[in-house]
């Protein structure tokens, strides 16, 4: 008696290696001329208005424009800053972040003063901008450092701490009580390191939890540079 065996053969795995189109690099290529055109827009706008509010004239104004297009070319750079050794990278992240904070606060503060004074202008003849000399532009612009100070500080001071009681019906007498502590958005990388973690881990335990949930948002950048 003899048995019989089938084999059945397979045909050869098949790798098909992805292209890239010339229309897809031609449309990334137009998006990001679009995105920095736009962005260099944004800041000659704050750089005009600013200047012009602040009555900077000669030097002063060539040392402004000059400040403006510096923080500009570090929010490129810092694209670039893992190429950089550790402290200047960390450095360069740290003004390039900030100043896209800061940045931010500015573009709404003086966009507000220009849309207020064009519906002033439109509602009663009178635009509210001009009327004290650009004065009210720099103004409303030197009220975004209060508050990006604020962010700054709230950023890295201790973590909040909100306490909720959950009632749940039924639940078992044994797990009356039961503490969890849960924590997000600590975005730990080369600019909140291992200080902050370290802090945040303190405050977690000094709240004695029965269980702790991570809900996201941990690190931020590649796991090899968060992790050294």
């Amino acid at each position: 008696m003899t048995e019989e065996s089938e084999v059945i053969e397979s045909p050869p795995a098949q790798v098909e290696l992805g292209r890239v189109s010339f229309p897809a690099i031609a449309r990334g290529l137009v998006f990001a001329v679009l995105a920095i055109g736009v962005v260099v827009g944004i800041h000659a706008y704050i750089g005009a208005r600013l200047i012009a509010g602040l009555q900077l004239t000669g030097t002063a104004a060539e040392l402004g424009w000059g400040l403006v297009w510096g923080l500009f070319l570090t929010v490129f750079a810092a694209l670039f800053a893992r190429r950089l050794p550790r402290e200047t990278a960390q450095y360069l992240r740290w003004v390039a972040y900030g100043w896209m904070g800061l940045f931010a606060l500015l573009l709404v503060s003086v966009a507000a003063v220009d849309l207020s004074s064009a519906v002033s202008a439109m509602a009663w003849g009178r635009p509210l901008a001009g009327r004290w000399g650009g004065l009210e532009v720099a103004a409303v612009g030197a009220m975004a450092l209060p508050a990006f100070a604020w962010g700054i500080v709230r950023a890295l001071g201790p973590a909040r701490i909100e306490r909720l009681r959950v009632p749940i019906a039924g639940l078992p007498s044994e797990l009356e009580g039961y503490r969890i502590v849960q924590i997000s958005d600590l975005h730990i990388g080369e600019t909140l390191g291992s200080g902050w973690a370290r802090r945040v881990a303190e405050s977690v335990n000094s709240l004695d939890p029965d269980a702790v949930a991570v809900t996201g948002d941990v690190a931020d950048g590649s796991p090899r540079r968060v992790g050294q």
